[in-house]
C-alpha cells in the first residue's frame, strides 16, 4: 500500500497525514486541506484522536511532501471519527513533523 500520492503538474494534495509529537507519544493526524487554499502553509481541518470531529488548523510547512491519496484519507478520517484505531502497520508509515 502506498500512503503518498504522487503530485504531479504542481499540484497540491487534497489531504495529507503525518505524526506530531504529543506528551510522550506521537499524535497521528490526517487533515483535509481546504480546497483553494494552496498557500505555503494552507488552512485544513486536522482529525486525531484528540480532535475527532476534526478543528481548523494551518498545515505544516512543506505540507506537499505529506500528501496521501483520497480514498485512504476519508477511510482513515471515518476511524478516527467513530473512535476506532488505525493499524500500527499504518501509522508507522507516517512522518513524524515536528511543529
Amino acid at each position: 500500500m502506498r500512503l503518498n500520492s504522487a503530485q504531479r503538474g504542481g499540484q497540491t494534495p487534497d489531504y495529507i497525514a503525518f505524526r506530531i509529537p504529543e506528551g510522550r507519544g506521537l499524535l497521528t493526524v490526517v487533515a483535509a486541506v481546504q480546497p483553494g487554499a494552496r498557500a505555503a502553509s494552507p488552512w485544513a481541518v486536522w482529525y486525531s484522536t484528540l480532535a475527532p470531529a476534526g478543528e481548523f488548523r494551518k498545515s505544516p510547512v512543506n505540507y506537499i511532501r505529506l500528501g496521501i491519496g483520497a480514498r485512504i484519507a476519508k477511510t482513515m478520517i471515518e476511524v478516527i471519527k467513530s473512535g476506532g484505531s488505525l493499524p500500527a502497520s499504518l501509522v508507522e508509515q507516517l512522518p513524524i513533523v515536528k511543529l
